[in-house]
C-alpha cells in the first residue's frame, strides 16, 4: 500500500468562517465608535453654537441696550435673525422645524440636527435650548436635550 500526501489546496470552511467572523466582531467595533464618535461631536457644536448664541445676544445688549425680542418670551424670526450682524458663521433658515412647538417652517437658526434652536429672553440673561437628536418624539425636557444654561 502506499500512501499518497493529499496536498490542500485552500482554507477549510471552518478556518473561513472564522476569520469572517473576526472580521464582522471588528467592524461592529468600528461603528458603534465612530456612531458615538459622531453623536458627541454633534453635541459639541450644539454647545459651541448656543454659546455663540448667547455671546450674540450679549452683543446685541451692549448695543441696544437690552437682549433682542421680548422679556420672558422666546426670540423669533426678525430679532433672532437680527443676530447676524453680531454672528455670521451660524446657519440661518426660515425652513427650520421648531420641535418644541411642531411649527414648520419657522426662521431660526438651525442646530445640527437641522431644528431651530429655542432661544429665549429671560430679561436677566439668554437661554438656548436645542431639541437633540430625538426631534421625533416631540417631547421637551428629553434626555438628550441641550440646555445653555445647564452646558456651562
Amino acid at each position: 500500500m502506499r500512501n499518497h500526501a493529499v496536498q490542500r489546496a485552500g482554507f477549510t470552511l471552518v478556518e473561513l468562517l472564522a476569520v469572517m467572523m473576526i472580521i464582522g466582531i471588528l467592524a461592529g467595533l468600528i461603528l458603534g465608535v465612530s456612531s458615538y464618535a459622531s453623536r458627541k461631536a454633534s453635541e459639541s457644536k450644539a454647545v459651541a453654537e448656543m454659546q455663540k448664541i448667547k455671546n450674540a445676544c450679549e452683543e446685541y445688549k451692549i448695543k441696544y441696550g437690552k437682549y433682542p425680542g421680548t422679556q420672558n418670551a422666546r426670540i423669533t424670526n426678525a430679532p433672532l435673525l437680527s443676530l447676524s450682524n453680531f454672528v455670521s458663521d451660524l446657519e440661518y433658515t426660515d425652513k427650520a422645524y421648531d420641535p418644541f412647538t411642531g411649527d414648520e417652517p419657522v426662521k431660526g437658526i438651525v442646530d445640527p440636527w437641522g431644528n431651530a434652536y429655542c432661544v429665549s429672553n429671560l430679561g436677566f440673561s439668554i437661554r438656548v435650548i436645542s431639541a437633540g437628536q430625538d426631534v421625533e418624539d416631540k417631547n421637551k425636557n428629553t434626555a438628550d436635550d441641550i440646555d445653555s444654561n445647564a452646558a456651562q
